[in-house]
C-alpha cells in the first residue's frame, strides 16, 4: 500500500516550515547616537517653548547635530558616523505634572550624506527634567515618521528602511539646574545629546545562514518523509 501525499501538500509543509524557522529570525536594531554640533543649542524661550537653534561655527554652519556612533547590528558598519543633521520647528510644553509635561508640536529632521537628504518629522512629546538633566522622548517611543531616504548609505538606508524611528534626547544644566516650571519660564540654552533608532524583522548575514540551512534540512527530511513507499 503507498502513503501517498500530493505535490501541493509538500509544498504547503515546505513554506510551513521554512516561514516558521524565519519567523524566529533575530530583530536587527540600529542605533545612531549624536551630539549637539560647536555652536549648536537647545534653545528655551521662558515662554513655554523650545526650538534647535544652528551652528554658525564653520564646516557646521546650519547644523544642529553630528552622529557620533553607529550601531547596527553589522560588523564594521560605521557608515552614518560623521553626517551632519538639521532639527527646526517650535515646540510648546503642556501642563507639568511631578517633572513631566507633554509636548506638543512638529518639526523637521534630516541628516545629509553629501549628496542626498534623510529627511522627516519629529515630534517630541514628552519632556522630562529634574534639577541639572531633562529629557526628551524619555520612553523611546517612535516620534520620527514620514521618513525618506533616495542615497545608498547603509546606515541611513536601514535607518529608513521601516518608514518611521524613535528620537530620545538628553541636556544638562550646571547645578542647580531648573525645575521644570522654571524651564517653561526661563530663557536658556544648552548643548546636548541623543539617539535615533529603529529595529527590523530582518537577520543579519550569519544568522540568514543559519536559518537557510536549518530550514533546508527539515525541508528535506520533510521531502523524504513524504516520498511513496511500498508496504
Amino acid at each position: 500500500m503507498l502513503n501517498l501525499i500530493s505535490s501541493t501538500t509538500r509544498f504547503k509543509l515546505l513554506g510551513l516550515t521554512l516561514a516558521t524557522l524565519l519567523a524566529g529570525a533575530p530583530l536587527r536594531a540600529i542605533n545612531l547616537d549624536f551630539g549637539s554640533t560647536p555652536g549648536a543649542t537647545l534653545r528655551f524661550a521662558g515662554d513655554g517653548t523650545f526650538s534647535f537653534v544652528d551652528s554658525a561655527q564653520g564646516i557646521y554652519t546650519g547644523t544642529d547635530f553630528v552622529i557620533n556612533l553607529s550601531s547596527s547590528g553589522r560588523t564594521g558598519s560605521n557608515s552614518a558616523v560623521g553626517l551632519l543633521g538639521h532639527l527646526g520647528g517650535t515646540f510648546t510644553i503642556g501642563a507639568i505634572s511631578s517633572g513631566v509635561a507633554t509636548v506638543t508640536g512638529t518639526g523637521p529632521l534630516s541628516i545629509t550624506d553629501g549628496a542626498n537628504l534623510f529627511a522627516g518629522n519629529v515630534q517630541w512629546l514628552q519632556i522630562h527634567q529634574t534639577a541639572t538633566s531633562g529629557n526628551l522622548n524619555l520612553s523611546g517611543v517612535v516620534n520620527v515618521t514620514g521618513i525618506t531616504y533616495g542615497g545608498s548609505n547603509q546606515d541611513l538606508m536601514e535607518l529608513a528602511g521601516p518608514g518611521s524611528a524613535s528620537a530620545v534626547l538628553s541636556f544638562s544644566f550646571a547645578s542647580p539646574g531648573y525645575s521644570l516650571a522654571q524651564l517653561a519660564s526661563t530663557p536658556v540654552t544648552t548643548s546636548y545629546n541623543g539617539d535615533l533608532h529603529t529595529s527590523r524583522s530582518v537577520p543579519d548575514g550569519g544568522a540568514t545562514l543559519v536559518i537557510l540551512g536549518g530550514a533546508l534540512g527539515v525541508c528535506g527530511l520533510v521531502l523524504r518523509r513524504c516520498r511513496p513507499t511500498a508496504a
